[in-house]
Parts: C-alpha cells; sequence; structure tokens
C-alpha cells in the first residue's frame, strides 16, 4: 500500500530535508506544542472492571509511537508502509491493524491529516502559490491536492486563502 502516488520518488527522509523549508518548520513546531503526542490513551470500553478510575488509560504500543516518530519527520515525502513495517519488525497488515488500533486512523489517513493541515497552515501565513504549497506538503499532482483539500475543508485551496485574508 502507498501512502502517496506510488511513482514518485522513494528517497530517504533525513533531517537535511526538513531543514530546507523554513515556514514548514515551524508550523510543524507550533502543532507539536499545540498538539504534542501523549503516550497515553484512554481505553474506556476495555477499562477493568475492578478498576474505579473514570479515565482509565494504558501506555500506546512502543512500535506505533516510533512509526509516529517517523512520520513526524517525513510527513512530506512519500513514504511506503512496507518500509515503516520493516522499520518496526511488523508485516504490513499488522502494522497498518495496530496502528488503527491504537490511534483510530490509518497511516494514510494520519498522514493525509498532517499534510492538509499544515497546507492549510501555509495558505494563511505564507505568499506561496497553491501549487508551491501543494509541492511543499508532499503532493505530487495539484488536481489530488486539490480535491483532498475540498474533500476536508468544503472549499478549494484558493478560496481558502482569500476566506482566511478577510479574517
Amino acid at each position: 500500500m502507498y501512502i502517496t502516488n506510488r511513482y514518485s520518488n522513494r528517497g530517504d527522509c533525513s533531517r537535511t530535508d526538513r531543514s530546507s523549508n523554513l515556514s514548514i518548520r515551524f508550523i510543524d513546531a507550533v502543532e507539536r506544542l499545540r498538539f504534542g503526542y501523549s503516550k497515553y490513551r484512554c481505553i474506556k470500553s476495555q477499562r477493568p472492571a475492578n478498576s474505579l478510575a473514570t479515565g482509565w488509560c494504558r501506555l500506546m504500543d512502543n512500535r506505533v509511537l516510533k512509526v509516529r516518530e517517523i512520520l513526524d519527520l517525513c510527513w512530506m515525502k512519500p513514504i511506503h508502509v512496507s518500509d515503516l513495517a520493516q522499520r518496526v519488525d511488523l508485516s504490513t497488515a499488522y502494522l497498518q491493524h495496530l496502528f488503527k488500533r491504537e490511534t483510530g486512523t490509518s497511516i494514510r489517513q494520519f498522514v493525509m491529516a498532517r499534510r492538509l493541515t499544515t497546507a492549510a497552515r501555509l495558505l494563511k501565513v505564507s505568499r506561496l502559490s497553491v501549487k508551491e504549497v501543494c509541492y511543499r506538503v508532499g503532493f505530487g499532482n495539484p488536481a489530488n491536492f486539490h480535491r483532498s483539500f475540498k474533500g476536508r475543508y468544503g472549499v478549494g485551496p484558493a478560496v481558502y486563502r482569500k476566506s482566511s485574508e478577510i479574517l
């Protein structure tokens, strides 16, 4: 399963790739401060019967945490689930199952949400063209970017930018 276009370059992701774009690094830092990932996930339906605490929580699986860390570093690049599975020594199918069970979203949805959130912030704060924003957040095709953005926010990227300028 491919998270992005399977015909795009697979290239390794490294920290030098992230340092090339200051605005994306800044937005990334703000997101981490605002929505920092917790190692805990409350599971009310699986609470032990003898537990009196209403907010019983357990630690999230370490393999899922490692995948989230990798995705935090490489979300702008094409990432293959099979590569992620190899890094955490799991099969592709089981990694997808485990990630969905622990986070509530699939790996593809997780990366897509990250890209679209960053794109929306870039459209609000930068003067980059919509096409440049599309490529900076990891989309390989402006038409796919427009369709995904409109599906999430209800309007296209250009209209979103104009409406955020009015506010």
